[in-house]
């Protein structure tokens, strides 16, 4: 085989969409490269794919997975299905090289071409960490980027900066065979401790739950004036600290008005525009409700940004009649659960508070968030069933609100609320301007339901 033959790397990044840590490899072997040289017995056509490798096969154990080691398109989709599932993508280094002699070492790469891992991260904002498959590729990082490795004072840890944005990097110990014969006699435990650490560590923090920083807004909002609403809330945004899900009121652009043929948007108008930038900018999820037309149709959304640029919603189901809401607004007529860094969340808006065979949680979500603009006439109301809902749902329950006085002078107390799964009030705001982050934890939610069982006796049924 020619030395002086190039290898086009074989395989484009693959990034799922709730990827927070990205893999960073270096090459396949030339054999993977070149179509006219045929795979071995036990090669699958992914990244990590060759029989001597030891990637998968740590991968197997620390997850508790099995994969097939033929090279079949279900061999391939089930390695996918495991990096969405534990939220990794990987994208290797090299994009394009010699591979001297035809050999696969990394050593043997010469004249390496690199794939543009800066912008690459600058598309996807939600990765915080990146996790080197061998010390070539630290290296090679540095070589082709000019970044700096910080250290730590953990082993083979350390952090960047890139794009003004700092990532944790973590160096594993290269899954080659000899790699392996290098790290002496208990290199196999050796190696298997470190990937369960760096790896499954890691995936167990993000994906099982364990934390999330959720950052609620109670603000007064300017009367049916979309932008001055927008500078005011991006000037709190950009002075918090860093978070997951920041919260807004109900219809937090324009506050509680019927006057939708004036003040309605589009789904790719300004506002949604706004959101998405300062979404992607933070790497937090935005949500609240805005007044939005579609074709002949107005809808009281309830907007769910991420930081990649996907947008979900939640059409508001219940639309309050006292205020002839739905004389102008069409109402919603499907629930909408967000699965976001693990957590399962229910999107609720205002009035659905009221309705709690539509909140009802057949074990679908971990957390509902209700925004709101709960008049202060009815406060009471919405400090008893909020908790209720916490308590008959077991979940996490945010009811976010607004304070001040409206264009139709009503008043709002605020009453911003977070109700752990028990029903114990973690938080409660009235009346004045205030801005709260709030750490959740998933060992929680477990051990309520754990300890009380309730929803295992729930009555279940459908709404059509």
């Amino acid at each position: 085989m020619s030395s002086s033959k190039f290898s086009l790397h074989p395989y484009e990044s693959f990034i799922p969409e709730s990827a927070t840590s990205l893999i960073i490899g270096s090459m396949p072997p030339y054999r993977f490269c070149h179509s006219t040289v045929p795979l071995k017995k036990q090669d699958v056509n992914f990244f990590y794919g060759s029989q001597d490798n030891h990637f998968w096969k740590l991968l197997e154990e620390i997850y508790d997975e099995q994969f097939s080691y033929e090279n079949t398109a279900e061999a391939i989709a089930k390695r996918k299905e495991l990096l969405k599932k534990y939220h990794l993508g990987i994208a290797d280094i090299v994009k394009k090289c010699q591979h001297e002699g035809g050999k696969s070492s990394d050593e043997d790469l010469k004249e390496i071409q690199y794939r543009d891992i800066p912008t690459l991260l600058q598309n996807h904002p939600q990765i915080d960490t990146l996790i080197y498959t061998s010390d070539f590729v630290k290296s090679h990082f540095y070589k082709a980027f000019g970044i700096s490795h910080n250290k730590t004072n953990q082993d083979k840890v350390f952090t960047i900066k890139l794009n003004d944005k700092s990532y944790t990097v973590k160096v594993l110990y290269s899954p080659s065979p000899t790699a392996l014969r290098g790290l002496g006699k208990d290199g196999q435990q050796k190696r298997r401790q470190q990937y369960q650490s760096f790896l499954k560590g890691e995936c167990d923090l993000v994906f099982s739950q364990e934390t999330l920083r959720v950052t609620t807004i109670q603000t007064d909002l300017y009367w049916e004036d979309s932008v001055a609403n927008r500078a005011m809330l991006e000037k709190k945004i950009r002075a918090l600290e860093e978070t997951d899900v920041i919260i807004l009121p109900e219809m937090f652009t324009t506050g509680f008005s019927m006057n939708a043929k004036e003040l309605a948007e589009t789904m790719s108008g300004v506002t949604v525009s706004w959101m998405k930038q300062l979404s992607k900018e933070f790497s937090v999820v935005l949500t609240g409700s805005v007044i939005i037309k579609e074709g002949n149709h107005y809808f009281n959304r309830m907007l769910w940004v991420q930081p990649a640029g996907e947008v979900l919603y939640y059409d508001k189901k219940h639309l309050f009649s006292m205020a002839k809401e739905e004389e102008t607004y069409t109402a919603g007529t499907q629930r909408i659960m967000v699965d976001y860094k693990g957590w399962k969340i229910a999107l609720f808006v205002c009035y659905d508070l009221r309705f709690p065979a539509w909140c009802r949680n057949q074990k679908e979500y971990d957390m509902a968030i209700y925004v709101a603009s709960w008049p202060a006439k009815r406060s009471y109301h919405w400090c008893t069933l909020l908790p209720a809902r916490a308590i008959e749902n077991q979940a996490y329950v945010f009811g976010v609100n607004r304070i001040g006085k409206d264009g139709k002078g009503f008043d709002y107390n605020g009453d911003t609320m977070v109700i752990d799964p028990a029903g114990e009030i973690w938080y409660h705001q009235e009346e004045k301007e205030h801005i709260q982050q709030h750490i959740l934890t998933k060992e929680h939610l477990m051990t309520v339901r754990k300890q009380y069982p309730f929803l295992q006796d729930r009555d279940t049924f459908r709404i059509d």
